[in-house]
């Protein structure tokens, strides 16, 4: 038989107290620790979300600028896919080739849903949309029915965006009803959405020339004559127009000379 005394039973009751705390601050620790671990997988899903949305917004506005340079390009390569003073197209097989080449990358760079309120964006798309049906020969391209999907955008311009880029969606308009063949030909339209784009912006290079194309098709020679003037006269108003100022002013020059 073994006797303890009571200042070693104070000790062992003091050394089973001091496990218990030490057990309950590792336990306490451990919980913390725990907490912590999911904690950060609460966070860090917050912090990756917030950073795919600023690349998503980045890559959108790249993609844009993109699609805006191109376009540009486009545009100074091939003079817009203007109509000569006399009306005539310029779909040569060196502008066809340009034309389907860029298109689709121009397209690719645009959201597949372009926001409604977006003026700029659907402008983009719809002479994208145009350079890919002119790709073809712009008398095959309408004939075969591929200008569907390009009236169907010059459509919603005019309905929803009339007054973007000085009335470009009624030039868009005008040229087609220029250029078409018969039964779509049709000069009074092509006029008549000529007149809508020169009300919005009185002063616009590109409007002027197009009202003295439309007058010197139905051999309206005063008319003509008036505005050819007044296109070489005029400033550009847009980035748009100063792609294909040179071009604006020298076949109003031409249109002038034959005229004479």
């Amino acid at each position: 038989c073994i006797s303890v005394g009571s200042d070693a039973i104070k000790t062992i009751d003091l050394s089973h107290h001091q496990l218990k705390m030490k057990l309950k601050i590792i336990f306490l620790t451990l919980s913390l620790q725990s907490f912590n671990v999911s904690l950060s997988f609460v966070v860090r899903p917050a912090r990756s979300l917030k950073t795919l949305l600023n690349d998503k917004l980045s890559s959108d506005d790249t993609n844009r600028e993109r699609a805006l340079d191109l376009l540009s390009e486009t545009r100074k390569r091939t003079n817009g896919n203007c109509l000569r003073y006399d009306g005539s197209t310029i779909d040569t097989k060196q502008n066809r080739e340009i034309w389907g080449g860029n298109a689709g990358k121009i397209l690719s760079f645009l959201p597949s849903k372009i926001p409604n309120e977006d003026s700029l964006l659907w402008q983009v798309y719809t002479e994208a949309i145009m350079y890919k049906t002119s790709s073809k020969g712009i008398v095959k391209g309408i004939s075969s029915g591929s200008a569907f999907a390009f009236l169907k955008a010059v459509d919603n311009l005019v309905k929803n965006h009339a007054k973007q880029d000085n009335g470009v969606a009624f030039i868009f308009d005008g040229a087609y009803h220029l250029a078409a063949p018969w039964p779509a030909k049709s000069n009074k339209k092509a006029m008549s959405s000529f007149q809508r784009a020169l009300e919005i912006e009185p002063e616009s290079k590109r409007n002027l020339y197009y009202i003295g194309v439309a007058a010197y098709v139905m051999k309206e020679r005063g008319m003509a004559s008036k505005y050819f003037k007044r296109a070489i006269d005029a400033k550009c108003l847009s980035s748009t127009e100063e792609d294909i100022e040179q071009f604006l002013s020298f076949e109003a020059e031409k249109g002038l000379k034959a005229l004479k």
